[in-house]
C-alpha cells in the first residue's frame, strides 16, 4: 500500500512510525513472544532499509518519546524535525478512517495533513484470534474487525487511493508463526528473517 501511495500520489519519501503504546488498542500477547517497542522498530528499520532507493524511512520519534502515542502529537514533532514541501500525507485503511473521528484533535489533524485512505478487504473479518496474542480494542473503539467504513459519512477532506486489495491480516500471520507454519511468503524477507531470528510470535511453552 505503502508503494502504492508513492508512485500513484507523487510523494518522494514514506515515514513509517511505530507507536509506543496505541490509544485504542491493547495487545493480549500471554504466552507469546512478543516483541518489545524496540523490536518492533528494528522490524520496520529492517524492511525500510532494504528498499534501496531510500524512499522508505523508519522513524523511532513515537518510541523516544514513549507512553501514550497520539497522532497529532507525532505531526507537530515531524514538522518541527522534517521539511515538508506542501502538507505531509498521512495513510490509514478504511478501517481505522471509520473510527478518525474518535481520535485527539481530528479536525486539527486534518488541517495539517492531506488524509489518504487506502482500501481494505471488508470481506474478510479476523475471525480465528485464539492461536496468537490479538488486538483488543480501548475505550470506545469498535477494533479492526467491527469497525465499518462508510466514504459519504467520512466528513474529513481526503483522497482515496487505488490500490489492490489484499486478504491479510497481521494476525493471520501470528497465528501462523505460532502454530509454526510457513509465513516467508507473507512478509518482506527482511522481516521475516528478523522474526525467525528473535523467535518473535511463538508460543513460550
Amino acid at each position: 500500500m505503502a508503494d502504492t501511495v508513492l508512485k500513484e500520489l507523487a510523494y518522494d519519501r514514506i515515514i513509517f512510525i511505530p507507536t509506543s503504546t496505541a490509544p485504542h488498542k491493547t495487545i493480549d500477547s500471554e504466552g507469546f513472544r512478543f516483541p518489545t517497542a524496540e523490536e518492533r522498530f528494528s522490524m520496520v528499520d529492517a524492511f525500510c532499509k532494504s528498499r534501496k532507493d531510500g524512499a522508505f524511512i523508519a522513524e523511532p520519534c513515537e518510541i523516544k518519546r514513549g507512553g501514550i502515542s497520539y497522532t497529532i502529537d507525532t505531526i507537530r514533532w515531524l514538522y518541527k524535525n522534517y521539511e515538508f514541501d506542501g502538507k505531509p500525507g498521512l495513510i490509514m485503511g478504511e478501517e481505522i478512517a471509520a473510527e478518525f473521528h474518535k481520535w485527539k484533535d481530528p479536525e486539527e489533524i486534518a488541517r495539517l495533513c492531506d488524509i489518504i485512505i487506502v482500501r481494505r478487504d471488508s470481506r474478510r473479518k479476523e475471525e480465528n484470534q485464539a492461536q496468537s496474542s490479538s488486538n483488543i480494542p480501548a475505550g470506545n473503539f469498535l477494533g479492526d474487525s467491527e469497525a465499518v467504513f462508510n466514504e459519504n459519512a467520512f466528513s474529513y477532506p481526503h483522497i482515496t487511493c487505488s490500490n489492490t486489495l489484499v486478504n491479510l491480516s497481521s494476525t493471520e500471520i501470528r497465528e501462523k508463526i505460532a502454530l509454526g507454519r510457513s509465513f516467508y511468503y507473507l512478509l518482506p524477507e527482511s522481516v521475516a528473517k528478523y522474526i525467525e531470528g528473535e523467535n518473535l510470535y511463538g508460543r513460550l511453552d
